[in-house]
């Protein structure tokens, strides 16, 4: 919009983009006589969309543009918007005479659209009336315009095109990311579960069998060598307290409540232990957990 104002102001002239539908996308520069009259009133607003769609459909013989005298009686010409092979849109440039108009024509447009006289008169004067060659000149300047709005509009393309590769290319990463983070999720617990599976079935039965065999020792001992019977008695103790630490650190790399009772179960026992270690009172409350 910026740039076809800009064009306005340097070399005022009607300018528009349109899609290839017939709708306006942009306009700038465009005569009282289109933008108060015809295109305000209902049935003349269907005749300038029918002549806009004219243009659009015979664009195929623009050389450079397309020239056409709407059903209003003003001339416009149009040039297409091609990128990459495909016709998107089409640069409008016109709402001009090419001789002096009739005015009794739009006198009796007038009546018969219910126009104000005086003022569609006043802005039928206001429209420029080119020659030929100065037409040519604007098509000429319009064409290479267009040019330079399609290879800014390829560029943009382009762009967005890398944009769109570039997020893909990200999106894919990220699922990479999460599917690599979730197998070394699932070797971590795996190597949790067979070291925790280690410690309780073999170093704890272990420590289970020392315990027992401490404790007999200590008993055979205790009235032949009191002093020996008490250094046992105590061994005995430290192999119980060490028995129970290995359980607790097998508990704590994988209770085995997760794979017999599930997630939920395996919490509120977690906080049941905390609750009885520590005196504070802990309880779960679930939220979007799987059961």
């Amino acid at each position: 919009q910026a740039l076809l104002d800009g064009l306005n102001a340097v070399s005022p002239f009607a300018t528009a983009v349109l899609d290839n539908d017939g709708n306006i996308l942009i306009a700038s520069g465009w005569q009282p006589i289109c933008t108060q009259f015809h295109r305000v009133n209902p049935e003349t607003e269907k005749l300038c969309q029918e002549s806009d769609k004219y243009i659009s459909d015979h664009i195929e013989r623009a050389n450079p543009s397309c020239t056409y005298k709407c059903q209003m009686g003003i001339i416009d010409s149009a040039t297409p918007i091609i990128i990459e092979g495909k016709h998107l849109g089409n640069v409008f440039v016109g709402q001009l005479f090419l001789e002096k108009p009739d005015v009794e024509y739009f006198r009796k447009q007038a009546a018969r659209y219910g126009f104000d006289e005086e003022a569609y008169l006043d802005a039928l004067s206001k429209v420029p009336v080119l020659t030929r060659d100065q037409l040519k000149q604007r098509l000429s300047f319009l064409r290479k315009f267009t040019e330079s709005l399609s290879e800014l509009l390829l560029q943009r393309i382009r762009k967005e095109r890398h944009l769109d590769e570039a997020n893909e290319n990200l999106g894919r990463s990220r699922e990479d990311l999460r599917a690599l983070a979730g197998r070394l999720l699932l070797a971590k617990e795996e190597e949790n579960r067979r070291l925790a599976r280690e410690l309780h079935d073999v170093v704890s039965q272990r420590l289970a069998v020392l315990g027992m065999e401490v404790s007999a020792v200590q008993q055979q001992s205790a009235t032949s060598s009191p002093l020996v019977s008490g250094r046992l008695s105590s061994m005995a103790e430290e192999v119980g307290r060490l028995a129970q630490d290995i359980h607790h650190l097998s508990r704590q790399l994988h209770p085995s409540i997760v794979d017999h009772m599930g997630l939920m179960a395996a919490l509120r026992a977690e906080c049941a232990a905390f609750s009885n270690q520590h005196g504070i009172s802990a309880e779960l409350v679930p939220s979007e957990i799987p059961e």
